[in-house]
């Protein structure tokens, strides 16, 4: 049978082939994991429609229940005679003509017994282990004691496991079960390796992590090495051909590296733009939030897809759950415009304010305006206005439309500063070309915001050149679309 034999079919199948000590382990392994703790051989292992009948031949028939012949029998797996003896007990077929104990005189037999005794230790630890409960033995002391002696009998999924469930005290293991070819810890120290605070012990090595993660993707068809190996890649198309492997495996985040390089490429066809779309929506029922998000996007500014504001809703709402900030932040705008939703500010502001915690200057921005502005639910106050100007500028010191309103308010003597120094936020600002800046200064001049006296032909120029300044996917240009509208329906 193909495949390593890090995956537990393949050593059950390839020991029924061979000895008549590795079939009755072979037995007693896969009666455990079908029976026992089936979510832990689908967490573990992939399951293949091929796994040879023979493997599992006669276990069913065992009279115990699956728990009882776990404490029983299973422990034994670590002396290779109790063991034999386990399995003859269980009435678990032996190749005729052998009896049991000639196997564990055999010298040519002790390297699959060491291996399989290691395996045995290991899935004993794991039975322990807290991550699978409820066992009515669970006991992690026992379970790292276990799966550590798997990892120094050279069982490559105890060694990365070891680490992975109790910490760096534990990483000379990571290095030994790669060497092994086990694609977990190929791309668990292909990132460490490209990571400048990576654990102590792990050079910063770029070069080397690149290799790690390559023979994993293409030796082992990792789909994590091959995911992480194409956003580093240097040809476009070295990186679509690695995104489609591992979308092809069923990654989300494959799936949507995929979409994102499709949409980028040119095509009159239309193929690419409808196969983004598809991977865009497998990606997001798997909950990627990128995908959630940017399929809510397209779905509010009608880009790519019929303008729908209820999907659109429905998309930013499931991404904003997940925390994502620009999510928020155009779900926030839904609220505030009332477009899928009921016009509802307290929500809008709360939602703003949670990407404003997760760093978006943007956000922050949008806060401001509301407190520029006021209004029955959120009332006028130019001092929290003030504040989140200034905190966008720190999030993002280029962000031209928190620099735009603070360098109005300076000029207006409500936030402190000199004139001339508003003068110049205001000039940095507009000097940038930024659609959200434009339309900032036209709702200045629409709503007469700080002062300003109203002006709407002003406002009109503000939001023409906002919505010439940038593709139309931009948000900001579908709302000073919107706006001009508007105002060519004002007498």
């Amino acid at each position: 049978m193909e495949g390593s034999d890090d995956r537990l079919y393949t050593v059950a199948a390839a020991a029924a082939d061979s000895t008549p000590q590795s079939s009755a382990l072979g037995h007693m392994v896969w009666y455990w994991l079908l029976v026992c703790e089936p979510r832990l051989l689908e967490a573990l292992w992939p399951i293949e429609a091929s796994v040879p009948e023979r493997v599992c031949q006669g276990a069913k028939s065992h009279p115990l229940s699956a728990q009882q012949w776990m404490v029983d029998f299973l422990g034994g797996l670590a002396d290779a005679t109790t063991a034999i003896a386990a399995a003859e007990n269980a009435k678990l077929s032996l190749p005729t003509g052998v009896h049991p104990t000639t196997a564990i005189t055999c010298p040519e037999e002790r390297g699959t017994k060491s291996r399989l005794c290691s395996l045995a230790h290991f899935l004993l630890g794991i039975a322990h282990s807290r991550e699978y409960g409820p066992w009515p033995f669970t006991n992690e002391p026992k379970a790292k004691e276990h799966i550590k002696t798997a990892a120094d009998g050279g069982d490559k999924m105890a060694q990365f496991w070891l680490w992975s469930q109790y910490g760096d005290e534990y990483l000379d293991y990571v290095p030994k079960s790669a060497s092994q070819g086990f694609c977990p810890a190929l791309h668990a120290l292909g990132l460490m390796h490209q990571e400048v605070d990576a654990p102590e012990g792990v050079p910063l090595n770029r070069t080397e992590g690149l290799r790690l993660l390559r023979v994993g993707a293409a030796e082992k068809g990792d789909a994590w090495c091959q995911f992480e190996t194409a956003k580093v890649a240097t040809q476009k198309e070295d990186a679509l051909r690695l995104f489609k492997l591992a979308s092809d495996q069923g990654l989300a985040l494959a799936q949507y590296g995929l979409a994102c390089s499709l949409l980028q490429l040119d095509d009159n066809t239309g193929n690419n733009e409808r196969d983004a779309l598809r991977l865009l929506k497998l990606s997001a029922c798997q909950g990627v939030p990128n995908s959630l998000t940017m399929l809510g996007v397209f779905f509010l500014t009608g880009f790519r897809v019929e303008r729908n504001y209820s999907t659109a809703v429905e998309y930013l709402s499931l991404a904003s759950e997940t925390g994502d900030p620009t999510a928020q932040l155009n779900l926030a705008q839904c609220y505030l415009d009332g477009k899928g939703v009921e016009t509802d500010e307290a929500q809008a502001l709360r939602l703003l304010q949670q990407a404003s915690d997760s760093g978006l200057a943007e956000a922050d921005v949008s806060i401001g305006v509301m407190y520029l502005e006021g209004s029955t639910a959120i009332p006028l106050d130019l001092t929290k206005a003030c504040h989140h100007f200034q905190s966008a500028i720190q999030k993002n010191s280029e962000c031209s439309e928190a620099s735009f309103f603070l360098g109005v308010l300076m000029l207006r003597g409500v936030a402190p500063g000199t004139r001339q120094e508003g003068m110049a936020l205001v000039q940095k600002s507009t000097e940038s070309m930024a659609p959200a800046t434009f339309v900032g200064l036209g709702e200045v001049y629409e709503y007469g915001v700080g002062g300003i006296t109203r002006d709407l032909r002003e406002a009109s120029r503000w939001f023409r050149l906002a919505a010439a300044s940038s593709a139309p996917t931009s948000s900001h240009v579908q709302k000073a679309l919107e706006k001009l509208e508007e105002l060519t329906r004002q007498p």
